[in-house]
């Protein structure tokens, strides 16, 4: 997710309902229109914009998002539990 390399540090929760977020907000950008002319004049503006608006897209989103969370909660509950570095165990146990 693009969100957890802006934000390494936030939650599995708070980085998906961003993602989640800005997905939507995307999506819903494309009615009105701009989208589509900033597509016909540049391809990096059609690959991060999209052309139109499809509601399917907006359900398709969370199908994506809840697994990659669900992976990212898992490998975070891990790592603490491990005492890897970077976890909170770790952090006591270097203090």
């Amino acid at each position: 997710m693009g969100v957890l390399f802006l934000r390494p540090w936030w939650s599995p929760s708070v980085a998906g309902a961003v993602a989640w977020g800005w997905c939507w907000a995307t999506e819903l950008f494309q009615l009105t229109g701009i989208p589509a002319d900033l597509s016909a004049r540049s391809l990096l503006s059609r690959m991060a914009l999209g052309v139109r608006f499809d509601l399917v897209d907006l359900f398709w989103y969370p199908a994506g998002i809840v697994p990659l969370v669900a992976l990212h909660w898992f490998l975070a509950r891990r790592s603490r539990e491990d005492g890897r570095p970077g976890s909170e165990a770790w952090t006591s146990k270097a203090a």
